[in-house]
């Protein structure tokens, strides 16, 4: 008897630390897309950006994405908002615009250039999977063990 409740409570342990762990998950990673949302500058659209070019005083090029800053802060008519007051701003350059440096650079803008770091984008690609195949392998253990006393009673053996 003590052995059958020692194996239930190690599978609601298991089933626990499943449970807590993908509520965990589920928190974190809400909270580092609620947190990337909220600090965001406003997006204005490319010409709109290419109209400020003279009041630009930094810029950071990430793959498509221009994120800047402007040497004072100035009303602009952002994409999702009508107009803000703001001094940041993020767009995207829609084509390849290998010319656009040299502008600013003449302008006295800072240039500068980074990657986008794609750990948590491979996290967020793997986590569901682990998850999944995690849940099958809890699955088929457990249809396994069903199998064995099934087996067992057949046979006329004990199937504790």
């Amino acid at each position: 008897m003590e052995a059958k409740s020692t194996k239930i409570n190690k599978h609601g342990v298991l089933w626990a630390v499943l449970t807590w762990g993908g509520v965990a998950l589920v928190l974190i990673v809400g909270f580092f897309c609620i947190r990337s949302l909220m600090g965001r500058p406003p997006k204005i659209s490319y010409s709109i950006f290419r109209s400020l070019m003279n009041e630009v005083e930094r810029v950071v090029f990430i793959d498509h994405e221009i994120t800047g800053s402007l040497k004072v802060p100035r009303e602009i008519h952002a994409l999702i908002y009508e107009k803000v007051t703001s001094q940041e701003f993020i767009t995207r350059i829609p084509f390849e615009h290998p010319g656009l440096v040299d502008p600013l650079v003449a302008m006295g803008v800072e240039v500068s250039a980074r990657g986008r770091n794609p750990l948590f984008n491979i996290i967020l690609a793997i986590v569901p999977w682990i998850i999944i195949i995690g849940f099958f392998v809890i699955l088929l253990r457990s249809q396994n063990k069903k199998t064995e006393r099934i087996l067992n009673t057949l046979r006329g053996e004990d199937g504790e």
